[in-house]
């Protein structure tokens, strides 16, 4: 077999032709962003397009190409300087910070013994008080009533406990946990810290046999729907309901008490979600979702993605990346993922906590 061509069809004297009038492809359309021959050059379609000669085009996008993958790797190489750089600096925190705890803690050593020495003091003084005193009751009534200062409230007087931690030791501790705090806050901004989301649920929205708690944390299925006034926000034919707080940026999650039985999906879902139709829970629909039904837990992708899940999840977390367009489920308690929408399109919309319950009970932690 002859070995592959080192340059794309259009660069090589073999041309592919045009399949509308075989002819060869010469030219390159910027706004379809395709190959064209001369006669569609002229066509309607192409007459108002901007159009270049095939190698003058691919020149082009060499060179814009290639300026930027140089800016992606000045990127890369300033992100990587910048992280070795954070991590530096975090090791030099950790050793400062061990070793001003090593220095705090043989003070502590030292001010626990002499603790323990003024203690150890105070009852040897005091076995000597005793003695002296059990010594002196022996004695008769008129010897005794000539030396009874020994046993006066004066002498029984002692500290045996010391008067606490020396002032400047409370006061370096008091420094070591300060900057131990700031130290915490600034890897917590490091890195991005998801923040968990007190969620309620918007009755307006609930579907008539959706039932929402008094305080609004607990949704439940009922067979009878409930008269509820008109509201454009409501599901009228799926039994769902949306949280109150809805998300335009940031990280945030949440976190859902599931059961065994029935059918509940738990999620996100775009603003824009229709209400007044059956609802396909699927990313088109504008629905990112995790499904239970009776035991058996489905990613609502298109088509569905069966999840053979090897501990069944009683607390499941919902994790929303608005920036990045990822939605991710964990099960709560062992802290595994379950499933991850990677590329969840938004589209610039409120995304709003979702939640669906047939035959079924969700509710919210917190």
């Amino acid at each position: 077999s002859s070995p592959p061509p080192l340059h794309p069809p259009f660069l090589t004297e073999e041309r592919p032709l045009c399949e509308k009038h075989q002819e060869a492809l010469k030219l390159f359309c910027s706004e379809e962003e395709s190959l064209i021959c001369c006669i569609c050059r002229e066509a309607r379609a192409h007459r108002s397009h901007t159009v270049f000669p095939i190698e003058e085009a691919a020149q082009d996008y060499k060179v814009s190409g290639g300026a930027r993958l140089e800016k992606l790797l000045r990127l890369k190489q300033k992100v990587v300087m910048e992280f070795e750089q954070m991590h530096h600096f975090l090791d030099e925190q950790e050793k400062l910070l061990l070793a001003q705890l090593k220095e705090m803690e043989r003070e502590i050593v030292k001010h626990q013994k002499i603790y323990d020495t003024k203690v150890s003091d105070e009852i040897v003084a005091l076995t000597i008080l005793i003695d002296e005193i059990e010594e002196k009751l022996e004695q008769p009534d008129s010897e005794f009533l000539q030396v009874r200062g020994v046993a006066s409230e004066g002498n029984l007087e002692t500290k045996v406990f010391p008067e606490g931690m020396p002032i400047k030791m409370e006061k370096r501790l008091e420094e070591f946990l300060e900057k131990n705090t700031v130290l915490a806050e600034m890897l917590k901004n490091l890195k991005g810290t998801k923040k968990i989301f007190n969620i309620t649920l918007d009755k307006d929205t609930a579907n008539p046999q959706v039932i929402i708690s008094e305080d609004r944390k607990s949704a439940r299925w009922d067979v009878t729907r409930t008269d509820v006034p008109h509201n454009p926000k409501r599901f009228k034919s799926s039994c769902c309901v949306l949280g109150c707080e809805g998300f335009t940026s940031g990280r945030h999650y949440w976190e859902v008490n599931v059961e065994d039985g029935g059918i509940w999906a738990i999620g996100v879902a775009r603003g824009s979600v229709r209400r007044k139709i059956e609802l396909k829970l699927t990313p088109e629909e504008g629905i990112w979702a995790l499904q239970g039904d009776f035991g058996q837990y489905q990613a609502l992708t298109s088509p569905v993605t069966a999840l053979p899940l090897l501990c069944t999840p009683r607390r499941i977390r919902v994790f929303l990346d608005y920036e990045r367009g990822e939605v991710e489920f964990f099960n709560a308690d062992t802290k595994d993922s379950i499933f991850l929408f990677p590329s969840a399109l938004f589209a610039g919309e409120r995304i709003f906590p979702f939640f669906k319950v047939l035959l079924a009970q969700l509710t919210l932690d917190g």
